[in-house]
């Protein structure tokens, strides 16, 4: 495969994996909703309804998304994006890719897969897997940026 559809096979990986969490997130959120254990259940009175406590949890959990995105992966996604279009190809999928960006995805799949495990409030579950759903969707519209430049360059 050349340069740019490797970044692009990032970015829809990215994709696709940050759409899955969002929707879980919504899921969860939804569920805190109906539940009396959630934390929109106990802190209805501040907000005024356990409707509108989860939408303050929402928005907080999409703004921390965005920021992570923004600030913190888009290095991730730059740094990606130069290792490969410093190799020669054809490019292989173990040279694509990094063994660090490796243990940063076996991180967050483990990070799912322990929430499982742990018992925690819906609301705060949703939270974090909106956070991340979102950080990634923010973070593959960069590789697809990066996609595309790299075919901007090519011609």
């Amino acid at each position: 495969m050349t340069h740019r559809q490797w970044i692009a096979t990032a970015g829809f990986l990215w994709f696709l994996i940050g759409v899955l969490l969002t929707l879980k997130g919504i899921y969860w959120m939804g569920e805190a909703i109906e539940s009396t254990n959630s934390l929109s259940f106990r802190y209805q009175e501040t907000f005024g309804t356990v409707h509108q406590t989860a939408t303050v949890f929402t928005s907080i959990a999409l703004l921390i998304g965005w920021a992570k995105g923004r600030f913190v992966l888009f290095k991730t996604v730059r740094r990606v994006a130069q290792r490969i279009l410093a190799l020669q190809p054809p490019i292989a999928l173990t040279q694509a890719f990094s063994k660090s960006y490796w243990f940063l995805i076996g991180g967050m799949m483990a990070l799912g897969m322990g929430m499982k495990a742990i018992s925690m409030p819906e609301d705060v579950r949703g939270c974090i897997d909106l956070a991340v759903g979102t950080a990634l969707l923010q973070g593959s519209l960069y590789y697809f940026r990066m996609a595309k430049a790299t075919l901007n360059l090519s011609q």
